[in-house]
């Protein structure tokens, strides 16, 4: 789709995951954080990636790689870090392998936030100082404009742990990062015997975006690209739903 209607990148990484050494689209390493998982953890609040990042070192520390699995890939014109929490961090930047290093003190928030540098971008490297009371999510390799695709995946769940997806947090997600389309993708474990008319199941398909996203679950009913474009996504999301028995509410 980025090949045909233009964009660029592989969209949100999380800080780190049990998979990142498995993902062939970015090679990202990640040290100094402690991990906090909504499928452990019931104290933090959490958005769409489930996952939220703590300093344990006094120097933590991302570094990330565009790869070149697809040409979409290989380089990008917007470099994001998306945080949550921050008193006084001090962040260095080092772009492309270069010398320039660029050093911030990153926005004091209590709010999802995001800092952003603009360019050509194949790799990054951030470090922190100065973390008490700092909290991290990802970054985001992309372009500003055609298609972005933001891959949240949070392993080993059955997607119950949706329903406490936190509605100001994932709001706030969506103010910086404003979704057109949302697909939830669930395991083969819906479509066990017994379950496929659980009340589970319908709580599932229905409910864990309604609150954050003003009912607009699976589709918005506003597309930012032409409508060429929506009538792709509507076939994909007709697919991915057949499966399920249900049909493409518009």
């Amino acid at each position: 789709m980025q090949e045909q209607f233009g964009g660029r990148g592989v969209g949100f990484v999380p800080v780190t995951s049990v998979a990142a050494q498995f993902r062939p689209t970015i090679e990202q390493k990640a040290e100094g954080w402690t991990t906090w998982s909504m499928l452990t953890d019931h104290h933090h609040r959490y958005t769409l990636s489930g996952m939220t990042f703590e300093p344990k070192g006094e120097k933590p520390s991302i570094s990330i790689k565009t790869t070149d699995r697809y040409p979409e890939l290989k380089t990008v014109s917007s470099l994001k870090f998306l945080y949550e929490k921050n008193i006084r961090t001090q962040m260095t930047l080092v772009c492309n392998g270069t010398q320039d290093t660029i050093r911030e003190t990153l926005k004091p928030t209590s709010v999802i936030t995001q800092y952003e540098q603009t360019g050509t971008f194949t790799e990054a490297s951030f470090s922190f100082a100065d973390t008490a009371g700092f909290r991290a999510l990802g970054v985001a390799l992309e372009d500003n404009s055609g298609v972005i695709v933001d891959n949240y995946s949070l392993r080993g769940n059955s997607g119950m742990i949706l329903s406490r997806l936190d509605s100001t947090r994932c709001r706030e997600l969506n103010e910086i990062r404003p979704y057109d389309l949302v697909v939830l993708q669930y395991g083969l474990t819906l479509s066990l015997p017994g379950k496929a008319r659980s009340p589970q199941r319908r709580i599932l398909l229905r409910r864990p975006l309604h609150r954050p996203w003003q009912g607009r679950a699976l589709l918005t009913r506003r597309m930012r690209e032409a409508c060429a474009v929506s009538m792709i996504l509507r076939t994909l999301m007709q697919a991915v739903l057949t499966t399920q028995k249900m049909a493409l509410p518009l």
